[in-house]
């Protein structure tokens, strides 16, 4: 080796850079499948609503939260109806399976 040798340093590599694009086409797909994913839930709010609502305010309408009491009668009414409770129900699913 003479005087002259530099020295070499590595180059750089270069880093790929994640950009975040926002392309019109993904946009509307999300768009949808959020808006179908929304419509999707209306249902089951509704039955949640009814499910835990006394009778005379779901006849109002499960939409309605102006009196809004929560009760678990319907629960208690429906695992021990007389014609068929729902205890009994859940019994004979057990002893089947």
């Amino acid at each position: 080796m003479n005087a002259e040798t530099t020295k070499r340093v590595p180059a750089r590599r270069r880093r790929k850079r994640w950009r975040f694009r926002v392309r019109p086409k993904s946009l509307a797909i999300n768009g949808v499948a959020w808006a179908i994913g929304l419509i999707w839930l209306v249902p089951f709010i509704g039955v949640a609503m009814v499910a835990i609502r006394p009778l005379y305010q779901t006849s109002l309408g499960w939409w309605n939260l102006s009196p809004f009491t929560v009760t678990l009668a319907n629960f208690i009414s429906a695992w021990n109806y007389t014609g068929c409770p729902l205890s009994l129900g859940l019994r004979n699913s057990f002893l089947v399976a």
